[in-house]
Order: structure tokens, then sequence, then C-alpha cells
């Protein structure tokens, strides 16, 4: 590039240069920001392109951050861009001195080599805007360290992360997509079939003594050891439990299930004996540190329950409720992880609290229990079919030191139906291997009884699975008996 072709202007740069340090320059690129603004000027589909990928703050110098914002206003106003328009439109404003005068804009032109290249030059001024976001968070952050307010430096971290996710993404923010590039996006699977979606935002909620906790556990110890949960498959993953209620009874809980599916180790469960507070930012940014450095990042994250999460807070209060399901987000995306929270009702039997929550989430589950019978009502499943009540009995199983409770479907066979004579023999079979159970290939091939062809095993086996009477764990098959 002609060096005779860039003008420099010392007294607008200022203030906004800051301290001049020799070893340490301020990422900018004065040429790439002028070729951008002289593509832009030059072609109007130049000027479209480079708005995708740089913003007006994208530019360090005030004067260009002036021409980017006039050519953008004459973009959105379908009015064309020139350097007499851009002039104007300038002088209208009362910025055009500012901006650098006439002889300036028309220097722009010749400062740009090709505007076929404008992605190249914006995205050198996007990274160099990235670079000392940067620096000025890193800068923030160290400075809050010696502060004595949590909140500054929680503050600080979460710009620097900001700053550190606006540089791996490029120049990507608000680009807009195609259909192409929507249906390119990953899918989002099921974590419990027909039941909990991966990467979701969930609510589990119901009165007193409806056993919340008691099933918010056992879909968290099912994920976290890969069992099929009552017969529906599940993406195994670590789970996180944060267990604000029913601290004392937890390991009891956690005895009864591994004895009654005779688990040994549980590598894959993590309990806390307290939950973050939602509301306080700097708590919620101590917590996702803590769990960001874990071996292997969760698949779900259990709070129990959003009272305790929300203490000090108004949970009736949209902007407190707002803030606490922000957060809950926050960890969602930041942790890329579905997240489960337990919450109660109010005195009319609706869930507690503001509507925010309710508007906000993707899934909610409702228990109702009659005394140790445990109903499972989906009231809202975002995107996907509401799945029909699964219904549970709690039986006792006894533990060192006193029992406790662990709930198992009942058959969930319409009323009225009965097995038909394949699903009966199918049941037959593999009832006559309990408790050892049968892997497929075996059940299939009758265990030493006579065989069902091919196809009439294949669905007597989905129907067995979903009345609830038989389920996967590992390889094999076992059934499920109500207690």
């Amino acid at each position: 590039m002609n060096s005779n072709s860039i003008i420099k202007f010392p007294h607008l740069n200022g203030s906004s240069d800051g301290p001049h340090q020799p070893d340490r320059l301020t990422p900018q690129s004065l040429e790439a920001e002028q070729s951008t603004l002289g593509a832009m000027l030059l072609e109007p589909s130049a000027a479209d392109e480079a708005m995708l990928i740089a913003a007006c703050d994208d530019f360090y110098r005030p004067n260009h951050q002036l021409i980017y914002a006039a050519i953008a206003t004459l973009r959105a106003a379908a009015t064309p861009v020139d350097v007499v328009t851009v002039c104007h439109h300038l002088q209208m404003a009362g910025e055009l001195e500012d901006a650098g005068g006439i002889p300036y804009i028309g220097v722009l032109l010749e400062a740009c080599p090709s505007a076929a290249n404008v992605a190249a030059y914006a995205t050198v001024v996007h990274e160099h805007s990235i670079r000392r976001k940067l620096i000025h968070a890193a800068t923030t952050a160290a400075n809050s360290v010696y502060s004595n307010d949590p909140n500054a430096l929680a503050k600080a971290l979460r710009q620097l992360q900001e700053a550190q996710q606006a540089a791996s993404t490029g120049g990507e923010r608000f680009k807009p997509q195609s259909w192409q590039d929507l249906k390119a996006r990953p899918k989002v699977d099921w974590m419990i079939d027909g039941l909990l979606l991966e990467r979701s935002l969930a609510v589990m909620f119901g009165a007193g003594a409806t056993f919340k906790s008691f099933l918010a556990l056992d879909i968290a110890l099912h994920l976290a050891t890969g069992r099929s949960w009552h017969g529906r498959p599940v993406l195994a993953g670590t789970v996180v439990y944060a267990a604000g209620e029913g601290v004392d009874g937890l390991c009891a809980r956690l005895d009864a299930w591994t004895n009654r599916y005779q688990v040994k180790e549980l590598p894959h469960f993590y309990a806390m004996t307290e939950v973050p507070r939602l509301c306080d930012e700097a708590d919620v940014s101590r917590l996702l540190a803590r769990l960001k450095s874990m071996h292997t990042a969760p698949r779900l994250v259990i709070i129990d329950t959003l009272a305790w999460a929300m203490e000090g807070a108004d949970e009736n209060n949209t902007g407190d409720m707002t803030k606490a399901v922000s957060a809950a987000k926050r960890i969602r995306d930041e942790l890329g992880c579905a997240v489960l929270i337990v919450h109660h009702t109010n005195k009319s039997g609706l869930m507690r609290g503001n509507e925010a929550l309710r508007n906000n989430v993707d899934c909610m589950i409702e228990t109702r229990a009659e005394e140790r019978r445990i109903t499972l009502h989906c009231n809202k499943q975002k995107d996907r079919p509401n799945f029909a009540d699964l219904t549970f009995l709690g039986g006792v199983v006894e533990i060192d030191g006193g029992d406790s409770l662990v709930f198992e479907p009942t058959s969930a066979m319409p009323v009225g139906r009965k097995l038909k004579p394949n699903e009966e023999k199918a049941l037959d079979i593999l009832q006559s291997a309990m408790p050892q159970g049968l892997t497929w290939g075996c059940w299939k091939a009758g265990d030493g009884k006579p065989p069902l062809p091919h196809g009439s095993f294949t669905n007597a086996v989905k129907a067995l699975k979903e009345f609830g009477l038989v389920e996967l764990q590992g390889e094999l098959y076992r059934t499920i008996e109500p207690r």
C-alpha cells in the first residue's frame, strides 16, 4: 500500500490510545480499517459483507467509527453510498470535521487495494478488536483481585469470558444463517428417551412429600451409570447433584439405589451439599469454575431446590426470577449440559413463583403422590410432544442402619388392554431367566423355549418396554416387577 495514501491524525488519537509503551502497542491495523471503509464506499455488497463481520466499535480510531456508522445508516435507509452521500450525512450530523473531512474520505478509496477482499480486511479489524477487549478484560480482572468487591471480580471475569468466546467464534455473531446452515446444526438428542432433552433447562416441581428429590436422584443415577431409565434409553454421562434439601438422607438413598440395582461404584456421580446462589453472579462464576475443572464435563446438573438457590431473593419478583433463570441458562450454555431444577408448588397446587420460570424452561415435570404411589405428569415439553403420565411405586430397601425407598414403575398398560399371546410368550421366556436376565440374542432364541418369529418378537419387546414390564440394563433385558 502506498504510504502517502495514509493520512495520520494525531489529534484524533487523544486519550483513546491509552498509555504508550514502546514494547506493547495497542492491537490495531490502520491499513485494514482504511481498506475496509474504502471497500464499503466502493461496493454496496462489500458494505453488507463487512457489516456481517466487523461492528462499529471494532474500529480502533474514532474517526473510522464515525464513517462506518454513516455508511451503515445510509445502507439501512437504502440510500446510495459514495463519497458525496457519506460526506453529506456526516456534515448534517456535525461530524464531518471529526471524521477527517472530505479529503480523508477520498483517501479511503485510494487505500483499498480491492473491494473483493473486504471480508479479509474486516476480519483483521474484528480480530484486533477482540485482542483489545481481551487485554482490557484481563487488566480489569487483575485489578479486581486487589479489591474487596467480589461482584466486581465476577463482572470482570464475565467480561473476560465473553471476550474469549468472541475470539473463538470470529466474526460469526449475528451472522444470518440459511436454511442449509440451520439444518447442519448439531441435532439435540434425548438424554432420556421421550422425557428429557440434552442441553435443556427443565424443572421438576410438586407439593411437599411427593418424592421430587427421590425421582431427581433416580434420574441422576441412571444417567451416571448408563442404565436405561425404566425401559427408556439414556445418554450416559457425568451428573452433578447439588443437594440443598435432604442432605442427611442422601447417603441412605444412594445406598438403597445401589443395593437395588447391584451397583458397586458410582464414578460418574458427584454430589454437592450446597446449592449455588443463582442471583449472585459471583457465586455462579465460582460454581462454573469448579465444574469446568472436572476431568469430565457434566451432562446434567441438578439443583435441589430453587428455594435454596434463591435464598435472599424473591421468587415472586420478575427481576429476581429472571436473574435466576438467566443464571441457570448460563450454567447450561457454558457447560453444554442439561440443568434440572427441583421446585415446589404453592397453596393452589401450581408451580410456585413468577411466570418468568414457566415461560423460559424447556420442560416442566409435575410430581403427584398418593401414599407411595407417584405420578409424573408433563406440563410442558418445548418443541416435542408431552409424554404420557408415568406411575411409580415406592419400595422399601433394607440398608445398614435402617431402610430407604426406591421407586420403580408400575405397568403403563392402558386400562382394558391385555397382553397379546406373543407378548405373553416373550415375557414368559424372560421371567424364566430372572434375576440374571437375557441378552437380545438369547431372548430372541427362546433360551430353551420355542422362539418367536423375528417380527413378532420385535413387536412384543417394544410393547413390553412401553408398558414398563421390561427394561434394558447394560446388555441384559430384565423384567420390572412393581412393588
